[in-house]
């Protein structure tokens, strides 16, 4: 170890220049990896926080050609299909309009986010308890509160059985505290909130009050086509007005179930929804920057070992075996790898709030991403490793004798490996130039595209 530390201050000292922009390169090129990753990881785990995700779908309603594809519907129609199937564990049925309500506790004042549902709706996504019950939610008066909601309000998760006020405590609109939950993922279509039953008779048997959203959790062998059949049957039979337009054929895509997993990019209630062309696009963007990177470090390595066999070939000569060099040189790469890892890291750090979050939407905070971090940390491992491999094995590789009697620049195949390397370095980096400024001129056209309107006198 002390024999790699001197190696590596040695080197460090006699090629600073060079030394510094290796390890600068890789470190921006690691902190705009992670940054990427990040919003790639928000974007492709998105829904995936909930127990077995795997079992549980969003229903969507096709009811007529002016509406299309919609994710609100009746309650009816939700308990309809809740009771269609034998396979469906557990149904969803939720307030549509839910949103953020104020709440008092102790005297202070609180703007949370809510929702809604009837009955115990949370079965379905099955958050953990850390105290109490989800069945609270069938006692109407009782709500339950995440975590970091519980620490907001009460400065400790011991929060079953404690009272809130909705609005102002002079209101005398009394909740009661029945569980407590874990939080949520960020990235989640039901977020941590605090969730609070609906009445029982509300919109019992009207079909006129499109306002809910309807999920299941299914034992997964749930059959889509045959309960969506069984749902326009019955509908035929209770309410023939609703279906009476409709063909059979039509019937068979009257419902549709979308796994929790795919909402995040459907565009049936969000027309600004995520593309995954988009994050498959982002994940390549981001391993071309730590390749080009890494194509960048091992150019350097290479330009500088021509300037170090002679010290290296010393070492041989003083006894040292081509095994530990190599080992030596390679462990050297490594070294300078994870130092820029540790650089990036700071940089992170110290411009999380300089308006660098705002570019993704996932949480730039590292201790929430430990896979990623450790994911980088062994990109960088093998970053060094592979950028040391050959330089090492060419170092080592002349007679002693001849390398200490002449100056040794790198062979034909080196300056063909290095000429490689440099093509395609220069390729990925005007190919990522280019691809940067059609979206720039794209989002510039569609910022300035005349619309026939006085934009300037438009709110």
């Amino acid at each position: 170890m002390k024999t790699l530390i001197r190696n590596f201050t040695h080197t460090f000292r006699r090629f600073f220049t060079a030394s510094v922009l290796n390890i600068m390169g890789l470190a921006i090129a690691f902190a705009s990896f992670f940054v990427i990753m990040t919003q790639v990881d928000y974007d492709l785990n998105f829904n995936k926080g909930y127990k077995d995700y795997e079992h549980i779908y969003r229903v969507e309603v096709y009811p007529n050609d002016d509406n299309g594809w919609q994710t609100w519907m009746p309650r009816p129609l939700c308990e309809l299909i809740g009771n269609g199937s034998p396979h469906i564990q557990a149904i969803s049925i939720v307030n549509s309009f839910s949103g953020s309500a104020k709440f008092e506790v102790g005297g202070h004042q609180f703007e949370e986010i809510t929702l809604s549902g009837f009955g115990n709706f949370m079965k379905t996504f099955q958050p953990r308890m850390i105290a109490g019950s989800a069945d609270a939610l069938e006692r109407q008066g009782q709500v339950l509160i995440p975590r970091s909601m519980a620490m907001r309000f009460f400065g400790s998760i011991d929060a079953v059985g404690k009272t809130i006020f909705e609005g102002k405590q002079a209101d005398n609109r009394l909740l009661t505290v029945g569980g407590v939950y874990e939080d949520f993922p960020e990235n989640s279509q039901i977020r941590s909130c605090l969730f609070l039953p609906l009445r029982s008779e509300n919109n019992k048997d009207n079909w006129q009050n499109w306002n809910y959203n309807c999920y299941l959790r299914t034992d997964g062998t749930l059959d889509p086509d045959e309960l969506n059949r069984s749902v326009f049957q019955r509908m035929k039979e209770i309410v023939p007005e609703r279906v009476s337009a409709m063909s059979d054929n039509e019937a068979s895509s009257f419902l549709r179930f979308t796994p929790i997993a795919d909402v995040h990019f459907s565009k049936v209630g969000n027309k600004s929804a995520s593309s995954r062309t988009t994050v498959y696009l982002l994940l390549c963007v981001s391993f071309l920057i730590v390749i080009v990177a890494a194509i960048n470090f091992m150019n350097f390595t290479l330009a500088e070992t021509p300037m170090r066999v002679k010290s290296i070939n010393t070492q041989k000569v003083l006894g040292a075996t081509a095994g530990s060099l190599r080992m030596g040189l390679v462990l050297e790469a490594v070294l300078v790898s994870i130092i820029a890892l540790g650089i990036s890291m700071l940089f992170l750090l110290a411009l999380r709030d300089s308006g660098l979050q705002d570019l993704v939407t996932a949480s730039l905070d590292l201790t929430a991403h430990p896979l990623l971090l450790a994911s980088t940390l062994g990109i960088s491992v093998l970053i060094g490793m592979l950028a040391g491999l050959y330089p090492s094995y060419y170092a080592t590789s002349f007679p002693p004798a001849l390398a200490l009697k002449g100056s040794f620049g790198l062979s034909v195949r080196g300056h063909r490996l290095r000429t490689t390397l440099i093509s395609f370095q220069y390729v990925v980096s005007i190919v990522l130039i280019v691809a940067a400024l059609s979206v720039w001129k794209q989002n510039r056209f569609m910022l300035a595209y005349d619309m026939g309107v006085p934009r300037e006198n438009i709110l």
